[in-house]
């Protein structure tokens, strides 16, 4: 998986016809991310130096510095990223 050293990496995964979309970002952010097909899974990398808390169907994931989450779930068409 690839990622640039010091950001973040948001990786939403559409299991229906195998495509990814990237998203990267560094410093802060509290952004809703919105698409236009339904996603099954979701792959994010904190590589900052403060908690990242991410929300899915309301529920919310916090990832401490260096930590990954990648997961399967029913299918969404956007999320929420704070950090």
């Amino acid at each position: 998986m690839a990622h640039w050293q010091g950001q973040t990496l948001v990786s939403g995964v559409q299991e229906a016809i195998g495509t990814r979309h990237y998203k990267f970002f560094a410093g802060s952010i509290s952004k809703t991310f919105t698409y236009n097909v339904l996603l099954h899974g979701i792959y994010i990398l904190n590589e900052g130096a403060s908690d990242l808390t991410f929300t899915i169907h309301n529920e919310s994931t916090t990832l401490k510095p260096g930590q990954g989450y990648q997961g399967v779930m029913e299918p969404f068409t956007k999320f929420s990223v704070d950090g």
